[in-house]
């Protein structure tokens, strides 16, 4: 799949799924969301970030996009974090399981979906 990460996630997340296989992207630093949006659309990328605006559907509606992965879990370990990714990339195989969909990591074992 192909991933488009925002400035706000660890670059060690992206690397962990570099390293399972994936196509991945980091955001230029200081590219501000429209542009990150854009990117995403052009490039066919699966957004990964930390910023609630991407769950503002004025703002960004889901429906027009790859798919956005919304990290929200806490505390916003490493461990956690890569344990609640790595959960969802077993459910969600394909970028058409994504696609137009709001993905929302609550927890190590569960995420939410709209």
């Amino acid at each position: 799949m192909k991933f488009l990460v925002d400035e706000n996630v660890k670059l060690r997340l992206a690397k962990l799924l570099l390293a399972a296989g994936h196509d991945v992207k980091y955001v230029p630093k200081g590219a501000s969301d429209k542009v990150v949006g854009q990117m995403a659309k052009k490039e066919a990328r699966i957004i990964l970030t930390h910023d609630n605006d991407f769950a503002v559907p004025s703002l960004f509606c889901a429906k027009d996009f790859p798919g956005i992965i919304l990290i929200k879990v806490f505390p916003p370990t490493f461990t956690k974090i890569a344990a609640s990714l790595q959960n969802l990339l077993c459910e969600f195989k394909t970028t058409k399981d994504f696609k137009g969909r709001l993905v929302v990591l609550i927890d190590e074992k569960s995420f939410w979906v709209e």
